[in-house]
This record gives structure tokens, sequence and C-alpha cells, in this order.
């Protein structure tokens, strides 16, 4: 237990949990909320998101709040020589008591669990052993593991994605603003933030969209091509080398090549399956990889009316537009591209409703209209339309149009380069919003209601 009990550990070493330069997560606080509930934290997300971090941080919050060493147990399964101990469950509650002696919380952190053979089934154990032992996980997804772990802790578990930094975190990095302005904002509040800090904001959203919300991208700028190399480099080799055939090894990065490109349009599988001369099942497979590690999200069209409207074609987006730019070779700092602007947008609004119970669409129909991103929320949708261009004044498409008079939805967005005012339309509320400040909402704001 030497390795594992922070109580037998220095203070260089605990410190060494939490980096100096570290940046608050939003999610943070409601991993430190979820705790209460005494199930299984499962913290996912693409590879150096800052998942371990977010651990160290968790775990000096807990001593700040009063929770002894002897409490807190870390275990990285980078160390192989770790997982005996994990995996013999029985003697592990013992010993977590014992160390634990007469406190009543007992905390088992437990990073890269995805390292970990029968992980679900070892959690599960360990959670039936009703000893208070309180487990927080996290991983790098890989193909499957959220469905072994989920075979296993139905009931038992909350999970949580975290992605990169999103602007706002970006913002808190950069230290861009004062610290009373880096937080979310209601819809009326929008108007001051704009009128003190327009044009600082907006050449921060410039370098977020080029750039990325990994951390050490952002914190460490001297570097940053080396660190793209190293993290594309090892994502090939940890996360994907092991699940596809080494004669797909260089189609899958040409898949990925792809979809950087062509990212937001209509996705066309048989059309991709011929040009990289692989079955459709092969194709398939490379779309489950993506997902399941974090790189892409798939957002399916909205339909109601089967006869009309689009109903299976998807479209893909990258989690990260650094990442996206470093695939695609694109990585220069000129002006912003629509589709690039749209895949960013589309990312943070499922970064900010990431906990929620939302769905997210697209929205077609077969004769054209098309909306951009649907929010949608029982039987209840928020349309958003995203357009690069500068607007003077308010001026809706027809597509969007169109969307407003079928669905008469209670409020409704329009993104464009510059233009904030709240319009009516019927009886929908508009707001035309600024890129660069959309993502800084408020979640609540965006759910329909």
């Amino acid at each position: 237990m030497e390795r594992i009990n922070l109580r037998y550990w220095n203070n260089n070493q605990i410190k060494a949990l939490l980096p100096k330069d570290f940046i608050k997560r939003e999610i943070g606080e409601k991993v430190l909320k979820f705790l209460e509930s005494g199930k299984i934290i499962c913290i996912y997300g693409p590879r150096q998101s800052g998942k371990s971090t977010l651990l160290g941080w968790i775990i000096h919050e807990l001593i700040d709040k009063g929770i002894s060493l002897s409490q807190l147990n870390y275990a990285s399964m980078d160390y192989l020589d770790l997982h005996s101990l994990i995996q013999n469950t029985r003697r592990l509650v013992s010993l977590l008591r014992e160390e634990a002696g007469g406190e009543n919380r007992v905390y088992l952190f437990i990073d890269e669990v995805q390292r970990l053979k029968e992980a679900g089934l070892l959690l599960k154990q360990i959670y039936d052993a009703h000893q208070n032992i309180h487990i927080i996980v996290s991983g790098s997804s890989v193909l499957k593991l959220r469905e072994r772990v989920r075979e296993h802790l139905t009931g038992r578990k909350e999970e949580l994605i975290l992605y990169p930094f999103n602007f706002l975190e970006f913002i808190r990095a950069k230290k861009a603003l004062p610290n009373g302005r880096i937080h979310r904002y209601k819809l009326e509040q929008l108007r001051e933030l704009i009128e003190l800090y327009e044009n600082r904001i907006a050449e921060l959203w410039k370098e977020f969209v080029n750039i990325g919300g990994y951390p050490e991208m952002v914190l460490k700028p001297e570097i940053r091509q080396r660190l793209y190399s190293s993290l594309f480099s090892s994502y090939l080799e940890r996360d994907v080398g092991n699940l596809i055939r080494t004669g797909n090894y260089t189609v899958f990065q040409d898949f990925l090549r792809i979809l950087s490109e062509e990212g937001g349009k209509i996705y066309n599988r048989n059309s991709i399956s011929r040009v990289l001369g692989r079955d459709i099942r092969t194709i398939r497979k490379f779309e489950e990889i993506l997902l399941a590690t974090f790189v892409t999200y798939k957002l399916t069209p909205f339909y109601t009316n089967i006869r009309k409207e689009i109903r299976k074609a998807p479209r893909f987006y990258f989690i990260d537009t650094g990442i996206r730019n470093y695939i695609a070779k694109d990585r220069k700092d000129t002006s912003i591209s629509g589709p690039v602007l749209e895949n960013l947008l589309i990312s943070e609004i499922i970064r900010i409703l990431s906990l929620s119970e939302c769905s997210h669409h697209w929205w077609r129909t077969k004769g054209g209209a098309e909306v951009d991103f649907i929010i949608q929320y029982k039987n209840k949708v928020i349309p958003v339309e995203i357009k690069k261009g500068i607007y003077k004044k308010p001026k809706l498409t027809r597509s969007f149009i169109s969307f407003l008079k079928y669905y008469h939805p209670s409020r409704a967005f329009f993104i464009t380069s510059s233009l904030f005012k709240k319009d009516n339309f019927n009886k929908t509320e508009v707001w035309y919003i600024p890129s660069y400040i959309f993502p800084l909402l408020e979640e609540k704001e965006l759910i329909p209601k």
C-alpha cells in the first residue's frame, strides 16, 4: 500500500499530482458534487486532455476539505506492478479500510483504467463490498472499453467526459481577462462584455480556432508543433495500433485526412469506401475508433416528417480544431474558414451541454432547406445557424425561416461574425450573437424550454 496510500508519500510526491500551471476545469466542481452520490465516477476523454491532472486537483481539493492522507489512494495503471494489487479486490478492500483507520470514507483513484484487465468486474467487486469506498477512475476510452465497464456497472456509476480546454478555459489559461470576467454569462449580460472586451476576445477566438484546446498546446506554445506530432503519433500507436490490421494502418490515416478536409459535409460511407479501396465494414470500424477515442463527434439528422426530411445521413466533426488543423496540415493563422468555424462552434455547444439530457442534430429537408445544429430536449428544440459573414442588421436565411415556421421554437440562435441583437420572428425569440461570444453562454440558456 506504500505505493498508493498517500500517507506514505512525501510532500513533493503529493504536490507533483497537481502541476503549478494547472488551469481549473469546469468539470471539476461537478465531479466533486457527483462524489457525494457514492457512485463510481468514470472520467473519460481523449488522450492528453488533462484527465490525470484533474484527478490530482480533486485529491488536493479533498485534502483542503480536511480529508486525511490515509483516506486517499492513487494508482496509475501505467505501472504494471500495481495491477496485481488492484486485481485482488478482497485483499485490496481490507487494506484500504485498515489504512484509513477509524475514518469513515475511503477514496480510491485509478488512472489509465483502460489498461486494467476486467476493469468493470473489478470495480463492481470493490463497490459491492459496501465499505464506503469512493472510486474515481479515468481513462482514454478505446474501442469497447465503455461497453465493458457498462456491462458490470449499470446503476453504479456516473460518466463524465473531459474534453480539451473549451473557450472559457482557454481564456483562463491565457489570463486574458480579469478573473471576475472569466465565467459563463446569461444572454442579457453579453452586451457589456462585448462593449468592454470585443477586440480582445475576438483575437483570442481566432487563436483558439487555429490551435485548439489541448492543454499542453496552449500552455507551451514554443514547442507546440512538436507536441502535436507527439500526440498524433502516440494516438496512432497506443490507441489505434492494436485495433486495426497492419495493412489498414496507413488507410486509417488517409481516412482521418478525408474527414479533416470534409468534416461537416454530409457523410457518404460508400463514397469513402470506394476512394480508400476498403469494404464498408472497415470504414465503419474506422468511424467507431474515432468516436470511441473522442477524436470526432457524429451529428445525426433531426426529423419528424419522414417523407420530407433527411433521416439517415450523419455529419462528422472534430472534437478539437487544433488536431483537425494538424491532420489537414492547415496551420495558417489567416482568416477563419466557414467549415472550421462551424466545427468549433458545434464542438463548443456539445461541451457546454455534455452533462445535460439534450440531444444534438442537424436538419435538412429533401428540398434542400438546412439548419446547422438543432438542440433537442424532450419535444422542444432550439435551432442554431452559423454564418461566417459580417451582418450589420438582422437577416435570416430562407432555410432558417422554414424551420421556424414549421417547428415554432421559443428561442433560436443566428451566429455571425459581429452582430449582437435580440429580435423576434413570429413567436420565436431570435438572438443574433457573434461567434466569439457564443461559447461563453450559460448551459441553461441553450436548453429548450
